[in-house]
């Protein structure tokens, strides 16, 4: 039997140098993706029977005190973290050096998209 260390790398086949290839999304050609997708969507949702299905569902849900705490209690924390957010935000905005390399980046990205158009 190997040592544990060598064992352990065999169950779980670490690599030292992984190469990953970055993609926006699983789809090879994400715009027809997102086209068809929007079509099956806007499809099923102008039947009338499914319409009225997810809002009695959504009745239903919301009328389960469990479900009502365990999703206001989510919406609460992303507002916490929303606001806290907006304060670390509000901080880096009043640093100079910070704003200044803002507005640069910016006024570069707008000349880029300028040429381009």
């Amino acid at each position: 039997m190997p040592d544990s260390l060598s064992y352990w790398n065999l169950c779980y086949n670490f690599n030292k140098k992984t190469v990953a290839q970055p993609r926006s999304c699983a789809s090879k050609t994400p715009e027809e993706t997102s086209k068809k997708l929007s079509e099956v969507s806007k499809k099923r949702w102008a039947d009338q029977g499914t319409r009225e299905k997810h809002s009695q569902r959504m009745v239903e849900l919301w009328a389960d005190p469990v479900y009502r705490e365990k999703t206001t209690s989510a919406m609460k924390a992303d507002d916490a973290k929303r606001t806290k957010m907006s304060e670390i935000s509000k901080r880096l905005w009043e640093d100079p050096v910070f704003r200044d390399k803002m507005k640069t980046a910016q006024k570069a990205r707008r000349s880029k998209e300028r040429e381009s158009s």
